[in-house]
Parts: structure tokens; sequence; C-alpha cells
């Protein structure tokens, strides 16, 4: 049975968004590396688990 790692973000607001460690660069990082990680670790763990990742952007429903 495949499993997906959905990661949802909600947009920094803008006054927290222009500091220089939580920018737009170190934003995407994370939410790239976060999900990318865990489904790596998964994948060392359970040899065989079909893993995909999947980010979306504002409240869990908006992904679905």
């Amino acid at each position: 049975m495949p499993l997906k790692l959905v990661h949802v973000w909600e947009p920094v607001p803008e006054p927290i968004a222009q500091a220089p460690l939580l920018g737009a660069e170190t934003h995407q990082h994370w939410t790239e590396r976060i999900p990318r990680e865990a489904a790596e670790g998964l994948r060392l763990r359970h040899p065989g688990l079909d893993v995909t990742t999947m980010h979306c952007r504002g409240g869990p429903p908006s992904c679905w």
C-alpha cells in the first residue's frame, strides 16, 4: 500500500516573511526539506514502500 506524505503550510505574515532568517528562500528550503527527509527515512526503514510527497499552501482543506 503506498504512502503519501502531505506537508501543508500557511503563508507567513508579511513582516515576518521579510526577516532575514525567515525569507522566501529559507521558507522554501524547509517546506521542501521536511517532507523529502521524512520520505527518505521511511524508504530506508521500509524498503519497497512506495512513498510520495505533496506540498500544499494554505489550510488542510485546500489540499484535497
